[in-house]
């Protein structure tokens, strides 16, 4: 179905529903408008751009989404200003997707391996990276950092052991351990219990209990 939707891309400007379909060379981008133009008028365009196996659409100069396919027509990666933007490996797997608010990252996105398995998550609110998540090679959560910086030098890290339960959590701040940190051990049924803590001051260790 994907391929088809290639053909359909490929054959019929009837596809951008009767659009008008530009080539690549006849646009250019301003960037004071921040629209995307059409150089034998400088008017905003309002349709889509073909480049090869890569297609956009603009509505007044606006970018809306663009899609491209492999060579043998599965579909590579699609994208929305506002909604889903998602990329797939040649086998159809998908290998990354989220969502878009006004051309920014917003939500939950995921990154995949080719065969399926969860490997990474990161968490953004309208461009801002809020934190991420790590995932070991069998879909298992294996580390957290929770960003309380924009430089990312300050944050919460959590550590998770082979089951994907916590092994210990605690904060950084400019890349030093601070405050108070809480260490796990496993038990038999499968959960942790809290071991120790461990209070820290810019990276030196102040007292445990």
């Amino acid at each position: 179905m994907r391929k088809l939707l290639f053909i359909l891309f490929i054959a019929s400007p009837f596809f951008t529903f009767g659009q008008t379909t530009h080539h690549h060379g006849d646009t250019q981008w301003d960037e004071d408008s921040k629209k995307m133009l059409l150089k034998s008028s400088n008017k905003p365009i309002t349709g889509s751009i073909k480049d090869g196996r890569h297609l956009e659409i603009y509505e007044d100069g606006v970018f809306i989404s663009c899609k491209d396919y492999y060579k043998n027509g599965e579909i590579k990666h699609e994208k929305s200003y506002n909604g889903p933007w998602v990329i797939y490996y040649k086998n159809g797997q998908t290998k990354f997707k989220g969502n878009l608010k006004e051309g920014k990252e917003n939500g939950i996105f995921k990154r995949y391996n080719k065969k399926g398995i969860l490997l990474e998550e990161r968490n953004w609110k309208e461009g801002e990276e809020l934190g991420v998540k790590y995932y070991d090679k069998k879909g298992i959560l294996s580390a957290e950092y929770i960003w309380k910086s924009p430089t990312y030098t300050s944050y919460i890290y959590k550590l998770y052991n082979k089951d994907g339960n916590i092994q210990k959590e605690g904060i950084y701040i400019k890349g030093k351990k601070h405050g108070t940190w809480k260490y796990f051990i496993p038990l038999e049924d499968g959960s942790v219990k809290l071991e120790k803590k461990i209070v820290y001051q810019n990276g030196k260790k102040i007292k445990e209990f």
